[in-house]
């Protein structure tokens, strides 16, 4: 592997961590923090609402997801290392 394509999977893998951080602390505010909030002063019309805006944040995952399983796919790299040999 030259030393660019380890310099991309490297960055690409953390993305992949930063990303997983942000949505997981996004989650975790929303319901928790403001969730709270808004519970223990007696406004719950906006407790649903915002769950379900927090649930939101679960969409960042899926790229998370996808960009993990292209950085670990080890018989891509030995095939490819195969043809450049």
């Amino acid at each position: 592997m030259n030393p660019i394509r380890i310099y991309i999977r490297d960055i690409l893998g953390l993305g992949f961590v930063g990303m997983i951080i942000l949505a997981m602390l996004g989650i975790i505010f929303a319901v928790v923090v403001v969730g709270a909030i808004y519970y223990l002063t007696g406004v719950t019309d906006f407790v649903p609402k915002d769950i379900h805006l927090s649930m939101t944040y679960s969409i960042f995952l899926f790229p998370v997801l996808l960009i993990g399983y292209a950085i670990s796919r080890p018989k891509s790299i030995a095939i490819k290392k195969l043809i450049v040999a």
